[in-house]
């Protein structure tokens, strides 16, 4: 059986329509590969969503360059 380019399981793992859902369900290792890019997709989109503060210290630094010193 011939297996799914790499960006066709992408295009199916971002939510692209395809007609490709009949070859999903033959072939265990394509359907695999789209539910991985899912989980990794999903993942990314939620990191992207909820920006995490800097620490304190990278901050400091910051101040450091950009503030004249006196």
């Amino acid at each position: 059986m011939l297996h799914l380019s790499d960006d066709a399981i992408t295009a199916l793992a971002l939510g692209a329509p395809s007609d490709r859902s009949a070859h999903l369900e033959r072939c265990g290792a394509c359907a695999d590969d789209v539910s991985s890019l899912r989980r990794t997709a999903e993942r990314v989109r939620r990191a992207l969503a909820e920006p995490a503060d800097p620490p304190a210290a990278v901050w400091e630094r910051i101040l450091r360059e950009v503030v004249p010193h006196e």
